[in-house]
């Protein structure tokens, strides 16, 4: 990604799927749809293919951050553009015939009226995963999730962990 860095925009929040083939990342560059626009870039040999915005099933006139791709190919990430509890929520999408699909709000207990943000699960969703948020005042805190059905996000549970470890 170092290639397709410029003074002009900011780009952060990488994620590299589990074959490492695979980069997504969110930025501002010129050309989105928002303020920011989540990224995909494609492993070539040695090198990235161009950055390719994931278009306007994915990205609003708000910002989409924090992308988490799951082994299942299941793309979580962060908004404030989609229709929200409040602040940024965390979404999930996949793909139909290499298409994203409209994405799916998690709702509580995962978002709330503030913002959550960084979800991520562990390969068995049963072994559950994290997520920080400002719920509980200005600073943000590192939840944890756990999940009893693989597939079933209202059965999560989300507890705060305790650590000045991750405060942001």
């Amino acid at each position: 990604i170092i290639i397709h860095n410029y003074i002009q925009y900011d780009v952060m929040h990488p994620c590299i799927t589990a074959d490492n083939q695979t980069l997504y990342f969110a930025s501002d560059q010129m050309g989105g749809f928002g303020g920011l626009d989540l990224y995909v870039c494609y492993r070539i040999g040695n090198s990235w293919s161009r950055p390719q915005n994931l278009g306007p099933e994915i990205n609003s006139i708000g910002h989409e951050a924090y992308p988490f791709v799951h082994t299942d190919g299941t793309l979580y990430f962060s908004s404030n553009g989609h229709e929200s509890l409040g602040g940024m929520d965390v979404f999930y999408t996949t793909k139909n015939y290499g298409r994203w699909i409209a994405p799916q709000n998690m709702n509580t207990p995962i978002n709330s009226s503030k913002d959550d943000f960084g979800f991520i699960i562990q390969e068995s969703k049963t072994d559950g995963g994290y997520f920080s948020s400002n719920r509980g005042g200005s600073k943000a805190v590192l939840y944890q999730v756990s999940a009893e059905k693989e597939s079933d996000y209202t059965s999560l549970l989300v507890t705060e962990q305790k650590t000045n470890l991750y405060h942001l």
